[in-house]
């Protein structure tokens, strides 16, 4: 497969990140960690929740590295923290295997890894498959999160562009299934800028000519909506940019954002 896991929401990202984060035990350091979060410190956010060393805390530490990931410039920062929101999903779910925040962000570690290096690689390793399973896990644990339809919509959309017709048969995705599940994540969560930027980087990157209109539709709910936390304001303003793009007929912009925020 050609380079499978490395995508957006996102935008899959990208857009992946931006999930609230519920605090059943309303720990004031898990409040503080989110705090950080919330202000764009997320390098701090993520050590500080990871000194809980409770699961809500390591899935803290995941999402906040994750955001790290995806905004950073230099590619020596994106691994380094590729690799810490992977660990930092991986003790959450060690520590409750049925974390569903733990369960997201260790996906969307296992997709930054992933991006590092080549496609096929990612395969033998399971890295989408493992990816696959813990998303299809936390949308039947968690029906209710828009954030587990917005990952696994995404992941289907993903197989579609990076592995085509041989990738979908392989790993049991479907780009229509995909599209729906991004639908519902919108549906449960209309205000959320992130998971909207997500649904139109997905449909574009993978046919900027087909799925125009719904992108731009997409943008312009996202353009309208309010930003709960610095990483969903930082998406909202790509969101823009891609937008000005689409508008503008400039392809050549259009495709050098798509890319950049599918593959960081």
């Amino acid at each position: 497969m050609a380079q499978f896991f490395r995508t957006l929401v996102v935008a899959f990202a990208a857009a992946l990140v931006a999930a609230a984060t519920a605090a059943p035990d309303g720990g004031e350091g898990l409040d503080a960690a989110r705090a950080l979060y919330t202000d764009g410190d997320f390098a701090a956010a993520g050590a500080a929740a990871e000194d809980l060393d409770t699961a809500d805390g390591h899935a803290l530490a995941a999402r906040a590295y994750a955001a790290e990931a995806i905004l950073a410039d230099d590619s020596a920062a994106r691994r380094r923290y590729a690799d810490r929101t992977r660990a930092a999903g991986e003790r959450a779910v060690a520590l409750d295997p049925g974390h569903v925040e733990g369960r997201l962000y260790l996906a969307v570690g296992l997709w930054l890894e992933a991006r590092t290096m080549q496609g096929w690689v990612a395969y033998v390793r399971g890295f989408p498959q493992r990816g696959r399973d813990l998303l299809r896990a936390a949308v039947a644990d968690a029906p209710e999160d828009p954030w587990a339809h917005a990952l696994y919509g995404a992941w289907n959309l993903e197989v579609a562009r990076r592995g085509g017709r041989s990738g979908l048969e392989a790993l049991g995705a479907d780009v229509t299934a995909g599209a729906q599940e991004l639908v519902v994540a919108m549906e449960l969560a209309p205000d959320n800028a992130a998971i909207a930027v997500q649904y139109a980087v997905a449909l574009l990157a993978l046919d900027p000519v087909a799925y125009a209109d719904h992108a731009r539709t997409a943008l312009d709910r996202a353009a309208a909506a309010g930003a709960d936390d610095a990483f969903e304001a930082a998406m909202q303003a790509r969101g823009a940019q891609v937008l000005a793009a689409l508008e503008a007929g400039d392809s050549a912009a259009l495709n050098g954002l798509i890319d950049r925020l599918v593959s960081g």
